[in-house]
């Protein structure tokens, strides 16, 4: 049995996909701690010219409306 464990992240890396339907089971591990200095809330994106990085802010230091 074949079995993949990842934590989910903003936007999906195109590999995922392909990792997911590899394996027999996929488990998405979601019950850790955040690390609000990581790249769960990350992503490079592709733009005319060079790539630029997408970064949705979480928790407090999210803008208050």
């Amino acid at each position: 049995m074949r079995v993949a464990i990842l934590q989910p992240s903003y936007i999906p890396w195109r590999g995922l996909f392909h990792q997911i339907q590899k394996v027999d089971t996929f488990v998405f591990y979601d019950d850790v701690q955040y690390d609000k200095h990581g790249w769960r809330n990350r992503n490079r994106i592709k733009f005319p010219g060079e790539p630029k990085w997408l970064t949705i802010q979480c928790g407090r230091e999210a803008p208050h409306r």
